[in-house]
């Protein structure tokens, strides 16, 4: 039987790709060599002519047939880098953004620039402990609690906390609906599900790979912003921030949730443009 050479299944992996309408085959194709053969992106060109062994050519097909029926490349390879660290990612969890890896940038300044000590965050519907996760490894003196409702997602964080060493983080599976602490915190950070169920309908297919509850809210997409609202009153110090990712078109609609009187008030464009964060900082003479 004719063994392949990673040339030859490259090429093939690419026309197999195509036929099956993925867009960017040839990424696709060498992120799964890459991962299967263990070898970086010059290292599969330099050996292209290695012939690959019948256990990584089948595992290579059943990863391309799964990537055919677009299932996400993250969760065939199981991570993803996310702010310099790999985070792994499941089907229980939703696949971290370039988006989300600016909201944690505009995190990590804001606190380096702040006049205040900041002590602890609470990062609401942590999902993979991506946003958790990359500001305590920055700042390992800050105390973080992620929360989430679903049980998998706390399991895929707290993996992914372990395999970093990263100690200052305490993940708890609970629904914000009801979550109860005596703390305040100095900071509040949020992702939440921001699709609306209208929009959820009309998704890319690969979309619906992700957890549905991790995207929408089975409503108008704002619903979490509103327990967000009422939930600060009780958790976060004077001169608390919170941070929010949010969709397109609903940035001013979530600033309306919001008190004016209560927060000062910033909407922060994202790469492309688009009003994508949004910045509450509680006054501090309230």
């Amino acid at each position: 039987m004719h063994r392949p050479t990673i040339k030859e299944i490259f090429k093939f992996g690419i026309d197999f790709l195509k036929t099956h309408n993925i867009e960017s085959p040839d990424v696709n194709t060498e992120m799964l060599l890459c991962w299967i053969l263990n070898l970086s992106r010059i290292e599969i060109r330099l050996e292209s002519d290695k012939i690959i062994t019948e256990k990584q050519q089948k595992q290579f097909m059943e990863a391309l047939k799964s990537r055919a029926n677009h299932t996400p490349l993250q969760y065939i390879i199981g991570k993803i880098s996310f702010y310099n660290i790999t985070i792994n990612v499941n089907k229980s969890v939703l696949i971290p953004r370039p988006e989300t890896e600016e909201l944690v940038k505009i995190i990590i300044n804001n606190i380096h620039e702040s006049c205040y000590q900041i002590r602890n965050i609470l990062d609401i519907g942590t999902g993979s402990g991506c946003i958790s996760i990359a500001l305590g490894k920055e700042f390992t003196d800050i105390k973080i609690d992620g929360i989430d409702i679903s049980a998998s997602a706390i399991n895929c964080a707290n993996a992914n906390k372990n395999s970093l060493n990263i100690s200052n983080i305490t993940f708890i599976n609970a629904d914000i609906s009801d979550y109860q602490t005596n703390k305040k915190y100095d900071i509040i950070v949020s992702n939440p599900p921001y699709i609306s169920i209208y929009d959820y309908e009309k998704l890319d297919k690969e979309l619906f790979f992700e957890p549905k509850i991790a995207l929408t809210d089975n409503n108008d997409g704002l619903t979490f912003y509103r327990m967000i609202a009422d939930k600060s009153n009780s958790f976060l110090n004077k001169n608390g921030k919170i941070f929010l990712e949010c969709g397109i078109n609903q940035a001013e609609k979530i600033v309306s949730i919001f008190d004016n009187n209560k927060y000062k008030i910033q909407i922060v464009k994202d790469f492309a443009g688009i009003d994508r964060f949004i910045i509450l900082e509680m006054y501090s003479d309230l």
